[in-house]
């Protein structure tokens, strides 16, 4: 699968190293060219400026105080597009989140993509362990929030051929629930000494 990474940080780094273990191919669109053509010289990946046609499959990997901004750049580009959306909606002045309660940044989203359909994925993992593929030996389980089936199903899929275990996280509402969560999981990092290479995992 073609796959249009949108970003070209840490998280853009560790997914595109996902997804190529996969066999999927990926590219970037990046603001900064240099830092955009530098990392996709390593993956040995194509990079094209903001803006650029999209694949079928798109991945958000930018702040979520950027999305209104990518929103109005591709404008209805992301019409009948996968829209996987990593953020995590955070205040990091005051480390709590951004959408009042009841409410995700999904769902925000999503309301300004509205002929796309939006999954929630990958908000949960921190960089460093997407490019290590597993924390403790352990493969990485990627929650997955969304309400169009189809596309839950195939973002599931990219994660399952990519060497980490999807969880069926219900519909996109819930998204709430894993972006409270991830906060948490961010607030102890310190606490625990984990170097954020830690994740969150459900055993049996």
């Amino acid at each position: 699968m073609k796959v249009t990474i949108i970003g070209t940080g840490n998280m853009a780094k560790g997914i595109a190293t996902r997804l190529q273990s996969g066999g999927h191919e990926v590219r970037f669109h990046a603001h900064d060219m240099k830092q955009g053509e530098e990392l996709a010289k390593s993956l040995n990946a194509n990079v094209e400026a903001l803006g650029a046609q999209l694949d079928d499959m798109v991945v958000l990997a930018v702040p979520f105080s950027e999305i209104v901004n990518v929103a109005e750049q591709y404008g209805d580009a992301f019409s009948g597009k996968t829209v996987i959306d990593i953020t995590n909606p955070i205040d990091f002045a005051t480390f709590e989140l951004i959408p009042p309660a009841g409410t995700a940044g999904a769902e925000e989203v999503a309301n300004l993509m509205p002929e796309a359909s939006v999954v929630k994925a990958f908000n949960t993992t921190f960089a460093g362990t997407l490019l290590k593929g597993e924390v403790a030996g352990q493969p990485l389980d990627v929650f997955v929030a969304a309400d169009d089936p189809e596309a839950k199903e195939s973002v599931m899929q990219l994660v399952k051929d990519s060497g980490m275990r999807p969880i069926n996280a219900g519909p996109l509402e819930n998204a709430r629930h894993l972006e409270g969560f991830q906060l948490i999981h961010m607030q102890q990092q310190d606490e625990l000494g984990t170097g954020w290479m830690s994740g969150i995992k459900i055993v049996s």
